[in-house]
Order: C-alpha cells, then sequence, then structure tokens
C-alpha cells in the first residue's frame, strides 16, 4: 500500500468503478476497504506532504463516485478542511507550497468548498512564484458557480493566468485554456476569441521541434474546440485568418512531415456535406 499510494490516491475512483457495480455490495465493501488505506496514507508522517493531501484527495474521489454531485458527510468534509489547514500551516518552503497548496486548494473545491479553496488560492497569489497556477483553480470554481457574475470571474481569472503564465509550453498552454473558457462561457463575444486564440497561436516558437509533445497537443485540443465553435459555419473567416497566422509559423517549427501536415490543419474545418 504504501509502495503505490500514488495509484490508491489517484485511481481509486476508476478502478472500483471498473471492477464493480453501482449499488453492489463487492463495490460498498471495496470502497471501504479503499477508504480506511487512504485514512492511513493521510496520517503517514513519513509520506510527502503532498502524498498525504492526494490520500485525503482520493477519499473525496471515491465518495463521489456513485454521487457526482452530492453533499459529502460532514466528517469527510471536516478531514478535508483539517488535511489542508494542515498543510498550509506547515509547511514553508515557497517551493513545496506551490505543489501542495494547490493540491489543496483543489481538494477542497472538488468537496464542494469552493468559498474556503477561493480563500487558500487568493492568499497564495501573494506569495507564490507561479501564481498562474492558483489562477486556473479560481477560474475552475467560479465557473463551477454557474452564475452570470461566476462567468465572468471564470474568464477573468482564466485571461489573467494566461498574461502571467512564463515559460514558451506553458504559455501555450494556459492560453489554450483561457480560449477555453471564452468558447465555454461567452460564445457570442467572436472577437474576443479570436484575438486570444490568435494570441496563443504567436506563442508558438519558431525553431525546429516546437510543434511537438505538449505544444502540439494543447494547439490541437484548442483547435479543435475553435472548429467545434464554428460547427455553424458563421465564424469561417476567423478560422482562415488563424489558419493564416499559424501556417507560415509550422514549416519552422516542425521536424518531421506528418508534424507538419499536423500543424498546417489547425483551424482547417472538415469539409461539410
Amino acid at each position: 500500500m504504501r509502495e503505490h499510494y500514488d495509484q490508491l490516491a489517484f485511481s481509486g475512483d476508476d478502478i472500483v468503478g471498473a471492477i464493480t457495480a453501482p449499488k453492489s455490495a463487492e463495490r460498498a465493501e471495496l470502497l471501504t476497504a479503499w477508504s480506511e488505506a487512504l485514512d492511513r496514507l493521510a496520517k503517514d508522517p513519513t509520506l510527502s506532504q503532498a502524498g498525504r493531501v492526494w490520500a485525503t484527495n482520493g477519499k473525496v474521489a471515491l465518495a463521489r463516485l456513485d454521487n457526482k454531485d452530492g453533499a459529502l458527510s460532514a466528517p469527510l468534509l471536516e478531514e478535508v478542511r483539517a488535511q489542508a489547514a494542515r498543510a498550509d500551516r506547515e509547511i514553508i518552503d515557497l517551493n513545496e507550497r506551490q505543489s501542495v497548496i494547490y493540491s489543496a486548494g483543489s481538494m477542497l473545491a472538488r468537496a464542494g468548498l469552493l468559498d474556503e479553496s477561493d480563500t487558500l488560492m487568493t492568499r497564495e497569489l501573494k506569495r507564490s512564484h507561479s501564481p498562474y497556477y492558483y489562477m486556473l483553480v479560481l477560474a475552475s470554481n467560479a465557473k463551477k458557480r454557474n452564475t452570470p457574475q461566476g462567468n465572468a470571474a471564470a474568464v477573468d481569472w482564466a485571461r489573467q493566468g494566461y498574461e502571467s503564465s512564463v515559460g514558451p509550453a506553458t504559455r501555450l498552454e494556459w492560453g489554450g485554456s483561457y480560449v477555453r473558457y471564452l468558447i465555454d462561457l461567452a460564445p457570442q463575444d467572436a472577437a474576443q476569441i479570436e484575438k486570444a486564440a490568435a494570441s496563443v497561436v504567436g506563442e508558438l516558437r519558431t525553431e525546429t521541434g516546437a510543434f511537438s509533445g505538449r505544444s502540439k497537443r494543447t494547439l490541437e485540443r484548442m483547435s479543435g474546440r475553435v472548429i467545434a465553435w464554428n460547427k455553424d459555419g458563421k465564424h469561417d473567416e476567423t478560422l482562415a485568418r488563424l489558419s493564416a497566422k499559424v501556417s507560415p509559423r509550422c514549416a519552422a517549427a516542425t521536424a518531421d512531415a506528418a508534424d507538419r501536415a499536423a500543424c498546417e490543419s489547425l483551424f482547417v474545418p472538415a469539409k461539410r456535406t
């Protein structure tokens, strides 16, 4: 159990969901045993601070397996609060905080404690060397509230995250997230969607190999979302402009013919029949 704690923490809901039937005695038995194992890991002082948070987050995921939007039990909510508070209180090193507090904020949000997650993330913005990670948690929290004010806040946090992000591949990924939030929450704002997508395209470096790995996946996902947003064909001109912007970069940024073809197909919709 200790050797494979990461699999227990991160994959419990997937595994239990795959090998047991809903509402079966087998599922109830395995959920109990798995949760007890995570309890031990969450209290294990030999485990990293992050590992202990992940173990508690794994309990939340298991509790959500058959009740995606239901209220969690009061004892589990108190465990979540206590684990987040312990990490916040005990971790001093800024690099360790960067990872663990992000995980704690995500755990609070997953448990439905959005306000408490917001408080932790907002406070951490001021001391973090990479606050853009916390901005995406704040964007996600705002979106979950599903209100006009929350949607506007989600888009704004995603924008701030993109604008403050650092590193070529990271800027592409955070920019792609910003475009996703715009498409999901402000699909009528065609001008802003095009402006944001064009900005992200402009982040693609022009040295050989830049369009590969994480950067390739990010741009392909963003392209797919923009194409889906244009399902009615009203934004064909937008896609044409984005395609024209990315195409000249493809030759310089690709190392082989397959990558070049994939790059040049960005923002090119399938032919309508």
